[in-house]
């Protein structure tokens, strides 16, 4: 049986790339723009724009094209911590974790949750030595999902789909971190499969649709 993961740094560090939105987002919010070496460029997008108080900071952090996110770039880099999307972890991209001797990502079927994500920040902020800034993150985050919750207690909870149109038409279900949100402050979100048809759709029959 496979016990705890732990990692232990003996320095905090200096020299970190970091990819997606939500990383860079965390890492700016904590307060240690001078440590991030580079950062995707694709971040600041009508879609997925970066909020105004860090806007500043990542237009002054260093960039890097995802077209080259690759292992024999990275190395050329140095750096000392990568951040990254699970899906860069592949033959392809930056090749298994096991290749720069760290946590594995977890598994696409692991069931992704909002206290899991709030474990994430906090070890961040183990790391960084900025555990203080990470807790207040995360009591915002809960004192915010809680006064939600409690404001809408007393409403009919609304079935819930979160969708992305891709090559498919893609579910973030129940088990996924955006169904856990929704779910948190009170929609009711069914646990569907990662690709969903128009049959399924009509079925389901959501209240709320977010594409």
């Amino acid at each position: 049986e496979t016990g705890v993961n732990r990692e232990y740094l003996s320095d905090v560090p200096q020299r970190v790339i970091v990819i997606g939105a939500n990383e860079t987002e965390t890492l700016l919010d904590l307060g240690i723009e001078e440590a991030i070496l580079a950062a995707d460029d694709g971040q600041n997008s009508q879609w997925y724009g970066i909020k105004a108080s860090n806007e500043k900071a990542f237009q002054r952090l260093p960039r890097i094209d995802r077209s080259t996110i690759q292992a024999e770039h990275f190395l050329e880099m140095h750096p000392d911590m990568i951040i990254a999307e699970q899906q860069f972890f592949s033959k392809t991209r930056l090749g298994s974790t096991d290749y720069w001797n760290t946590t594995s990502p977890g598994k696409l079927n692991q069931v992704e949750t909002v206290e899991k994500e709030m474990k994430f920040i906090r070890d961040l902020g183990i790391i960084f030595h900025k555990e203080e800034t990470a807790e207040k993150i995360v009591s915002a985050t809960e004192n915010r999902i809680h006064d939600i919750a409690e404001t809408v207690a007393s409403h009919k909870k609304p079935k819930v789909m979160i969708l992305d149109r891709m090559s498919i038409l893609a579910s973030y279900g129940r088990k996924k971190i955006a169904g856990d949100m929704a779910a948190s402050i009170g929609g009711v979100v069914p646990d569907t499969t990662a690709a969903v048809s128009d049959e399924m759709m009509m079925k389901l029959d959501p209240d709320v649709v977010f594409l």
